[in-house]
């Protein structure tokens, strides 16, 4: 897969494709849609103010946390964050 810099707007679109790859890995959920969903309607001329959003979201999750919510769901409660 092509890597792009984070000025061209092409790197959003493998950025997300990637996050879903590593859907269990990341745990996404159904509220990261809308955040996903902005990222890729990021208009040209935006993509580092973008990318900085994109990058402080992901980063200010508290996995553990998001885990333990996500123990009942049997999708998610096969996957073991290690703590």
């Amino acid at each position: 897969m092509p890597g792009y810099e984070q000025e061209d707007l092409r790197s959003i679109a493998i950025e997300v494709v990637f996050q879903l790859d590593d859907l269990y890995q990341q745990l996404v959920i159904k509220e990261d849609i809308p955040v996903i969903l902005k990222f890729l309607d990021t208009p040209v001329g935006t993509e580092l103010e973008a990318w900085k959003t994109w990058q402080e979201y992901w980063d200010n999750i508290n996995y553990i946390v998001r885990q333990d919510s996500l123990e009942n769901k049997p999708y998610y409660s096969q996957f073991k964050i290690v703590r």
